[in-house]
């Protein structure tokens, strides 16, 4: 396993909580280890799950903000492309990414 939540958490909190407090988004987030029933589809290694009354603002528009937040993450992260897809990012409680028929969901899987 390439990514662990202990190796990712501190450089994560470090970037994606100063970033949630100075946009003033009621949202709390957590890292999992993925446990995936589906990894011929997608296979991450640890996911970032978002909660909170905010969660519908990640998911308006065709999930943008989500997806900000996650390609601004593995930036500050310095994932390389080639891994982006070891870190999911979603949100609780089911761990959906976004709407059925979003664009977000194969973006993100990708």
């Amino acid at each position: 396993m390439k990514y662990s939540v202990d190796s990712l958490r501190p450089r994560l909190e470090q970037f994606l909580t100063p970033v949630l407090k100075q946009a003033n988004f009621e949202l709390s987030y957590e890292l999992r280890q993925s446990e995936n029933p589906h990894p011929e589809v997608e296979n991450p290694e640890v996911t970032v799950v978002f909660a909170g009354r905010d969660v519908d603002l990640l998911l308006a528009n065709r999930a943008e903000l989500l997806l900000a937040l996650e390609h601004l993450s593995m930036e500050a992260l310095r994932v390389p492309a080639e891994d982006h897809s070891l870190i999911g990012v979603g949100h609780g409680p089911t761990n959906r990414h976004a709407p059925d028929g979003c664009a977000a969901n194969e973006t993100i899987a990708e």
